[in-house]
């Protein structure tokens, strides 16, 4: 599982590296300035996805855990605080 998270988060950051390269290739190389400030808009995007992605795994395992075992609900109380 979490070497799926880990792949996941590595997805989005080649994702957006590719995202910037193109972006420079349009905006510089090709001069079509428009395109490439279009899709230098993608990496923010996919990190924030990515980002978002990984708290809510973080919180669903948070919720799980006090679900299956009760006595952690001291440690929650505790983060919580």
């Amino acid at each position: 599982m979490a070497e799926a998270e880990e792949s996941g988060a590595d997805v989005a950051l080649i994702a957006s590296a590719l995202s910037v390269a193109l972006s420079w290739y349009q905006f510089y190389v090709r001069g079509n300035k428009t395109q490439g400030i279009f899709i230098g808009l993608w990496p923010p995007t996919f990190l924030a996805f990515a980002s978002y992605m990984r708290q809510k795994g973080m919180a669903d395992r948070l919720e799980n855990s006090v679900v299956v075992n009760p006595e952690s609900q001291g440690l929650l109380s505790r983060v919580l605080e």
